[in-house]
């Protein structure tokens, strides 16, 4: 459909990994894995984080960019996030792919 692949950005593995790394050193207590299948295709999830084995939230990891995009791309993975019932989070990065609200980020998952 239109909206397949609007918001894709070639590198994304390796911010995503990169993104599990910092995380993982900022964060104690939960364990950052990359979504896989379901939950990546059809959700639109990137990063799953669990605590004590369990999900309990996502990230999408995005280029700053991708805030000016048109809103029904937004909307579509807003939605698409939304049908998993678990929170999910943005991890936005600059053009030189630097995180930008990592701390922010890390408050939220620390309240999960």
């Amino acid at each position: 459909h239109f909206l397949a692949g609007i918001a894709e950005m070639p590198a994304g593995g390796i911010v995503e990994k990169r993104a599990i790394t910092e995380l993982a050193k900022k964060v104690s207590g939960f364990a950052f894995e990359e979504a896989e299948g379901f939950l990546d295709e059809e959700l639109r999830i990137d990063i799953v984080i669990k605590k004590n084995g369990s999900e309990v939230g996502g990230i999408q990891v995005k280029p700053l960019t991708f805030k000016k995009v048109r809103r029904e791309v937004i909307t579509f993975n807003k939605n698409a996030n939304q049908k998993w019932g678990k929170p999910v989070f943005y991890l936005y990065y600059d053009d030189n792919e630097n995180f930008v609200n990592v701390d922010e980020l890390v408050s939220a998952i620390h309240k999960l």
